[in-house]
């Protein structure tokens, strides 16, 4: 899952890195190994805190008395990593009489059996 804060360059470089290394170390499993793996751990969650930080600092300061409650709820949610919910349907009748045409279409075919 792409998360908001990987656009950033750093924290990209600083994840293929961290990838190379535990690869290195899933193919020759020492002690030296997992020292390096775990030390980058800690710089990877670094690097992604100060990239979170930055994101919502920015988004505070681009805020004001006139920024819509539902863009203020909306970010949060993605701050903290709960999904939000995909927009309506802007013509949800049209849709249903699209969808009831295409189930009419589909069960009117010669190769359908007559009874189930």
């Amino acid at each position: 899952m792409k998360r908001w804060y990987n656009s950033d360059e750093a924290g990209q470089r600083i994840d293929r890195q961290y990838k190379k290394i535990k690869h290195q170390w899933q193919n020759n499993l020492t002690h030296n190994n997992l020292t390096i793996l775990k030390r980058m751990g800690h710089q990877v969650q670094d690097v992604k805190k100060k990239a979170r930080e930055k994101y919502w600092t920015s988004f505070l300061q681009s805020m004001d008395h006139r920024t819509p409650l539902a863009e203020v709820s909306r970010k949060i949610k993605i701050v903290q990593g709960k999904k939000v919910p995909s927009p309506f349907h802007p013509d949800p009748t049209k849709k249903s009489n699209e969808l009831m045409q295409e189930w009419a279409d589909a069960s009117s075919y010669d190769c359908l059996p007559l009874q189930v």
